[in-house]
């Protein structure tokens, strides 16, 4: 996905070895709140601040694949906790 929309990931060599140019900044918060039945509640949020043209182009093009690559993360956070 990354090398059809021209994303920084496959690119062959980087400018500096210890600086990452990103179309944006983006992070992923876990939230679980626990009930009184014994029952909790999951919540996954996925952030993403774009930076410039790019940083926009970016965030509607991979918007879909990363809608269904975070619900299957969570599924899979959710069962393996429930199997603890």
């Amino acid at each position: 996905m990354d090398s059809a929309v021209g994303g920084v990931g496959l690119r062959r060599g980087r400018r500096s070895a210890s600086n990452l140019r990103l179309p944006g900044k983006a992070w992923l918060e876990f939230e679980v709140q626990r009930h009184n039945a014994g029952t909790s509640l999951f919540r996954q949020t996925a952030f993403f601040e774009p930076r410039g043209l790019f940083g926009y182009i970016y965030l509607y093009s991979v918007a879909v694949f990363h809608g269904l690559i975070f619900a299957n993360m969570a599924n899979r956070i959710v069962r393996t906790a429930e199997q603890l």
